[in-house]
């Protein structure tokens, strides 16, 4: 196991209802720990680094397939810092 934790940035999120989706689309096979804060607009997250990339964690939060998608492709900027 190689965890890593990052500090998520999500300029775009306009509700509860996005924090919960991001939630929902996080839980994936090599996430550890997640938490998401739709008043700090940010995600904090832990991951196996060798199960899922910091890129596909990104392609998750743009999202592919869930409700608030389409709200979040089209206002989602994200910024990250690794720790």
């Amino acid at each position: 196991m190689q965890i890593k934790t990052i500090k998520m940035d999500i300029k775009g999120m306009t509700c509860d209802g996005c924090a919960t989706t991001i939630e929902k689309l996080l839980n994936v096979a090599g996430i550890v720990e997640k938490q998401v804060s739709f008043p700090e607009k940010s995600a904090d997250v832990s991951f196996d680094a060798e199960k899922i990339s910091l890129a596909e964690i990104t392609a998750k939060i743009n999202g592919r397939s869930e409700e608030h998608t389409s709200e979040l492709q089209s206002h989602s900027f994200i910024s990250y810092a690794v720790f």
